[in-house]
């Protein structure tokens, strides 16, 4: 709790806003094995913290591991990743804060049967409960669900889109991007959409994030984007990332108006 009262204070001595809280943030909470609720210990915290930063324009977010699996055909994996969505929901719902802080996972796995793989999925959001429902959101990945795929998971099981450009690349699928992003959009109601930023780091594997987002991955974003957006920076260098990407939006005229 302290650190994230500090980093908070820090940024809002700055232009950032958007945080993605540590999946750690509370030690194996999500654990089958946890015999306590450890809710109580972090709720008034969490609260202030809440009460405190929001009014100063910050936005939150969570990103469980690859291993938050909606449609495993092992139940027990199911079962893991809804006790660490649950999780991921309950410290946004501590903080006391609206529907458009979110928590983003991929699709899962194909399992030799994108069919049924993909049937999976939507039928898991269907059953979500509403706590988890409307925070959770699906994002496009580099290898199994394109953004075409993705959106017709999302648009089934009523959850937004968090378009990744980077993943977009590698993993473009067939579909005309301009009428996607537009569906992308449409998949967020009447809330800011949120999209995910970083660029492939030279002579690495594909889909190895850089440390800082390259300029022409930038001026695709403020290119091909049809709509306004908070943006994600997932670069490696961190702060010092998205300290450079709002740099150039701003000498490049991509911050929306009002926006420092």
């Amino acid at each position: 709790m302290d650190d994230l009262e500090r980093m908070l204070v820090v940024m809002s001595e700055g232009p950032l806003r958007l945080l993605r809280l540590g999946g750690s943030m509370v030690p194996l909470a999500s654990h089958e094995s946890l015999d306590f609720d450890w809710r109580p210990l972090v709720a008034g915290r969490l609260a202030t913290i809440g009460r405190t930063f929001v009014p100063r324009g910050f936005r939150f977010s969570s990103h469980p591991g690859q291993y938050t699996i909606l449609n495993a055909t092992d139940p027990g994996i199911v079962q893991r990743a809804l006790n660490e969505l649950q999780y991921a929901c309950d410290l946004l719902d501590l903080m006391e804060l609206d529907a458009s802080h979110k928590v983003v996972i991929h699709g899962g796995g194909i399992y030799g049967d994108r069919e049924s793989a993909t049937r999976r999925l939507v039928e898991a959001l269907l059953k979500l409960p509403e706590s988890v429902c409307r925070r959770v959101v699906l994002e496009n990945d580099e290898r199994l669900f394109n953004l075409e795929q993705i959106l017709w998971a999302a648009e089934r099981g009523g959850v937004p889109v968090v378009f990744d450009l980077h993943h977009h690349q590698i993993n473009p699928g067939e579909g005309e991007l301009e009428e996607m992003l537009c569906r992308v959009k449409a998949t967020w109601g009447g809330i800011r959409p949120k999209i995910h930023m970083s660029s492939q780091k030279p002579n690495a594997r594909i889909g190895a994030h850089d440390d800082l987002l390259h300029d022409v991955d930038l001026e695709t974003m403020v290119r091909v984007l049809p709509f306004e957006t908070d943006v994600m920076v997932e670069s490696k260098g961190k702060e010092i990332a998205a300290l450079h990407a709002h740099a150039w939006l701003r000498e490049h005229g991509g911050l929306a108006e009002g926006v420092l």
